[in-house]
């Protein structure tokens, strides 16, 4: 009986030290993933961030603020997914108040952005937010807030700030419009940048 009694300590363990080593091996592969996305996802909305701000302001440079929002409205969804340079990650911006229907947070969205306003409310400003899924997937968010005092001239004050002829074309472009009214710093959305496990899986993108 006490021999017994020692086989199954010892088994039990066994088990309970393979579980332990189990956890920990998941736990380390997540922290990497977590790293990985959080380095990918800043280059990735910075290289996003500069495409769009130099064909805006080109765009401007063109035909002033009424040119960029025509070209904003033809480009902008393409110019954002060009950034990502592999099939493997997907990016979109989204916000609490869209300018394109297709850019308006869901439930879950919501709360990050949520997160992210309470952290600009009380002068901190926020960190990205890295979700993993159990397949090896994660999901990279990046507030972003307008800190430009030339984006006031499409998403501030209208009559004030959005003059009369460029809140028409919004209104034409955008029937449904809800992304004016913002102020200096506040948050007008956030970047979501969503990884297959592959792109996540060394060093380089895959294609």
């Amino acid at each position: 009986m006490a021999r017994l009694t020692i086989i199954c300590m010892v088994l039990l363990t066994a088990a309970f030290s393979g579980t332990q080593n189990l956890f920990a091996q998941e736990n380390t592969a997540r922290s990497e993933r977590v790293d990985r996305a959080r380095s990918r996802g800043k280059e990735i909305t910075m290289r996003a961030f500069g495409t769009l701000s130099s064909n805006l302001m080109q765009a401007v440079s063109r035909g002033g603020v009424s040119n960029a929002l025509e070209f904003c409205s033809l480009n902008a969804a393409s110019l954002t997914k060009s950034a990502a340079n592999t099939n493997l990650i997907e990016v979109r911006r989204v916000s609490h108040k869209a300018r394109n229907p297709g850019n308006k947070a869901n439930a879950a969205e919501l709360a990050v952005l949520k997160q992210f306003r309470s952290g600009l409310a009380s002068g901190k400003a926020p960190t990205p937010v890295i979700q993993t899924g159990a397949d090896g997937s994660a999901t990279y968010f990046a507030p972003i807030a307008l800190n430009n005092p030339l984006c006031l001239n499409c998403h501030g004050q209208p009559g004030s700030e959005i003059k009369k002829e460029n809140l028409a074309v919004i209104k034409r472009l955008y029937p449904k419009d809800e992304a004016t009214g913002f102020k200096l710093g506040e948050l007008r959305g956030m970047w979501r940048i969503d990884f297959k496990p592959s792109a996540l899986a060394d060093e380089d993108d895959s294609n």
